[in-house]
């Protein structure tokens, strides 16, 4: 391998490396034990396992904004909450009525 060559891979080397170091020191994690963390898990738990597991829109009504701007790969764009909420009535419901339908 000439010189240059090693140089260059050397230098590549050099970059990917401080790219790495870069990223893991910019990567963050909230702690588990902050009040950040249970309040996004709470907050998370409403919307996922009350609202679309367990088929009870009724939380969304104080935690959906207004203006929620919201982008499903199933239903497209739906612009705000009541739209929203149609939506997940619409996919997610009727789709859950309908598996258990079919036991």
């Amino acid at each position: 391998m000439s010189f240059s060559k090693c140089n260059k891979l050397v230098q590549s080397l050099l970059l990917l490396g401080m790219f790495l170091g870069v990223v893991s020191v910019a990567h963050g994690q909230e702690s588990r034990s902050s009040d950040l963390y249970k309040a996004l898990k709470h907050r998370d738990s409403l919307i996922f396992e009350i609202g679309f597991n367990q088929c009870n829109l009724a939380p969304y009504d104080t935690l959906i904004s207004d203006d929620l701007e919201f982008y499903h790969d199933k239903g497209g764009p739906s612009y705000g909450k009541a739209a929203f909420i149609a939506t997940v009535q619409k996919i997610y419901v009727v789709e859950a009525l309908s598996r258990n339908a079919n036991w």
